[in-house]
């Protein structure tokens, strides 16, 4: 009876294998862990495509910071459709955790020129220091990404942006 279940049990993986072709898969994310683990002894900064070397979209790196192009936007609390916020997100790898590095948000209405509508902008908001997380339009971003980013401690704050004097 035990040899009967076992080979159920076998079976029915083998089934999510097949389904989701992982025996095609599963060397190419046994060889990322590895180049990710090498990458992490030889750097402090390991490339984020040695951790998610499948992830799409347009990213730059630049010393373990990257900036994510795509925009997530959101329409305005006013509920007015025709006003929407774009916040232009820039992430930091550091210390094994993912922490937010810099934010922009960008009111943007709806405008139109010569029959052609458009989003343009009426003004830019930049994460200057921690105190604005604490602002609505920041803490929208992050309440999603809560668990995901993390909010860099003060110390870290000023060591990736120092003041100019």
């Amino acid at each position: 009876m035990y040899d009967t279940e076992l080979e159920d049990a076998v079976n029915d993986i083998q089934k999510y294998v097949d389904a989701l072709e992982l025996n095609e898969l599963l060397p190419d994310f046994v060889k990322t862990k590895e180049n990710y683990l090498m990458s992490y002894r030889i750097s402090d900064l390991p490339s984020y495509s040695d951790l998610a070397p499948y992830l799409d979209g347009d990213f730059s790196e630049i010393g373990g910071a990257i900036s994510v192009l795509f925009p997530f936007l959101r329409l305005d609390d006013e509920g007015d459709s025709n006003k929407r916020l774009n916040y232009g997100l820039e992430l930091r790898y550091y210390d094994r955790n993912l922490y937010v590095f810099g934010l922009e948000i960008e009111r943007q209405s709806l405008k139109e020129d010569d029959g052609k509508r458009y989003w343009g902008e009426t003004d830019r908001t930049t994460l200057s220091d921690l105190s604005n997380f604490k602002k609505p339009e920041f803490g929208w971003i992050m309440d999603r990404l809560e668990g995901l980013v993390t909010q860099p401690s003060k110390e870290l704050w000023n060591e990736w942006h120092p003041k100019k004097k």
